[in-house]
């Protein structure tokens, strides 16, 4: 059953080890340039994401991306717990470091300055677990049913 559940997410979800994210709509030109450090753990889900409602680009929960902004006066604001590790001297390069949270990811964007710009990227965090998506249904749906 696993196989079969792996088989038909990789018809719909594409591997990759970077990616590269147009982010014309915040400065002309830039980019967010996103590189897995381990296989198998960076996805284009652009085909299946707006029908379960996730962020198109996707991590693994408990793996490590490095990113860079195509342009240096552009960075990630902090979220906490030390999701984004930006290099100490170069704002616009770091770490992304998901751990064990699952679900999507909102990352705000800053320009030179710590001015935020409004706007925020967005990457789904999946869960080690084989059938995420179907757990994750069940418990939204539990905690809906339940303390609603």
């Amino acid at each position: 059953m696993i196989a079969i559940h792996q088989l038909c997410r990789s018809l719909i979800v594409k591997s990759l080890a970077s990616i590269e994210i147009n982010l014309d709509h915040i400065a002309e030109g830039l980019r967010l340039f996103l590189d897995a450090r381990r296989p198998d753990t960076l996805f284009d889900a652009d085909q299946s994401a707006a029908q379960h409602n996730e962020a198109r680009y996707q991590l693994v929960e408990g793996c490590y991306y490095d990113y860079a902004f195509s342009d240096a006066h552009f960075s990630f604001d902090d979220v906490g717990g030390q999701v984004v590790q930006p290099h100490s001297r170069n704002r616009h390069i770091g770490t992304l470091s998901p751990d064990i949270s699952v679900g999507t990811l909102s990352l705000p964007v800053l320009e030179a300055g710590g001015g935020a710009t409004g706007h925020m990227v967005m990457l789904e965090v999946q869960s080690v677990k084989s059938g995420y998506r179907d757990d994750y249904r069940d418990r939204l749906a539990f905690m809906s049913c339940c303390f609603t």
